[in-house]
């Protein structure tokens, strides 16, 4: 019995780790995620049914919200949509219960634990297959267009890099900065276990995502290694080890290095200006809008367009590629910048939590991805 239960625990944490697969797989990891609630005869407690009553009537007003007054106002694939998305909400509220469920049982969290260091070991060891196979045969493993129809994008950025066939991988999702947000939640739940960490695997996990080549992927990387390594920082040997691997590698591939930085740097001045412009258009709404926005099931028209144009003038970043607390602004309006101070100040336990809450609201994993729920989950979790 407790082998089927960990191997359904397994496929369902799979599933609901995905981002760029649809809602089905959430939707099917729910489910097997329920299902081990009940084969261990675990009972919804007063704390976890509030929790589920309360996001439940967050969403039921900001839905008769949209029903009553923003659904003349926005586009109408919106209205179109509605169903669909409140469903997929409820999904998502559920989802987040029931692994407050799971977690709450210190055994079962543990187990979780485990199965969550070898889930993320087995995406990283997808992108180093994807990476191997595009050295070796100049062929791209797609992992993503086969079931949802759509193709990785795993172009280079800059055509300097494509004249020497570079290309980014991207594992199990859709694109290199979507594997390295998925990642680094991840990689953050195994830094707040309490267990030793398994240095070599986290050291290949975090290399893997500067592979990636992901603007933000690799700033990140390099946050989360800071923080990895900061007690080894001052070990002189250490310091030296790593100072010899970054001359030996800059010896052989300086120029492409020096290019890359030159392609990152001006990507980063292609795209800040549209992360900013997200925040100006924010704070430029009036009425209802600036302080509640249109809540989950909807945008502006013309913030649509922005979002979706070229770059140029007037053009804004995705929804949530300028970080959780402009996501929620963008969203919810004030009520949505509210709300991310209250997931800060959950987060307030001590300064590991907070920093590395901080980082995983940088990522372009947004609250109502299930993985983000899972590791929100985790960092609240009583036992």
């Amino acid at each position: 019995m407790q082998l089927l239960i960990t191997v359904i625990l397994s496929l369902g944490l799979f599933l609901i780790s995905l981002l760029s697969h649809g809602v089905v797989p959430w939707f099917i990891g729910l489910l097997l995620l329920t299902l081990c609630c009940f084969l261990l005869k675990t009972k919804i407690k007063k704390r976890e049914l509030t929790l589920f009553f309360i996001l439940i009537s967050f969403v039921c007003v900001f839905s008769m919200k949209f029903i009553i007054y923003d659904i003349n106002l926005v586009p109408s694939v919106y209205s179109k949509s509605f169903i669909a998305n409140f469903i997929m909400y409820l999904t998502y509220i559920a989802i987040f219960v029931v692994l407050m469920i799971l977690f709450r049982n210190k055994d079962v969290s543990k187990r979780i634990e485990t199965i969550l260091m070898y889930l993320m070991y087995f995406h990283v060891a997808i992108f180093y297959l994807q990476f191997l196979v595009m050295i070796l045969t100049g062929t791209f493993l797609d992992f993503v267009m086969p079931f949802t129809g759509e193709e990785t994008r795993f172009s280079s950025f800059d055509a300097a890099l494509n004249a020497i066939g570079f290309y980014r991988c991207t594992g199990f999702f859709v694109e290199p900065s979507t594997y390295t947000s998925a990642i680094t939640v991840l990689l953050i739940i195994q830094f707040l276990r309490k267990d030793p960490k398994r240095s070599i695997g986290i050291s290949i996990t975090l290399f893997s995502m500067l592979l990636s080549f992901s603007t933000s992927g690799v700033i990140i990387a390099i946050l989360l290694a800071i923080y990895y390594f900061k007690k080894r920082i001052l070990n002189i040997s250490f310091v030296v080890f790593i100072m010899v691997i970054i001359l030996s590698v800059s010896m052989y591939f300086g120029d492409f290095i020096f290019q890359l930085y030159l392609s990152q740097q001006d990507k980063i001045g292609g795209t800040s200006g549209a992360r900013f412009g997200l925040l100006d258009f924010v704070f430029e709404r009036d009425g209802l809008a600036l302080y509640f926005g249109y809540g989950p099931f909807a945008v502006e028209q013309n913030l649509m367009e922005m979002a979706s144009s070229d770059y140029g003038a007037g053009r804004v970043a995705s929804f949530n590629d300028a970080g959780l607390f402009v996501f929620l602004l963008l969203r919810m309006g004030m009520l949505g910048g509210g709300l991310f101070m209250v997931m800060l100040v959950s987060q307030l336990k001590n300064t590991k939590s907070l920093y590395l809450f901080i980082l995983a609201s940088l990522t372009k994993v947004a609250i109502f991805h299930p993985v983000f729920l899972l590791y929100f989950a985790y960092a609240n979790r009583k036992q």
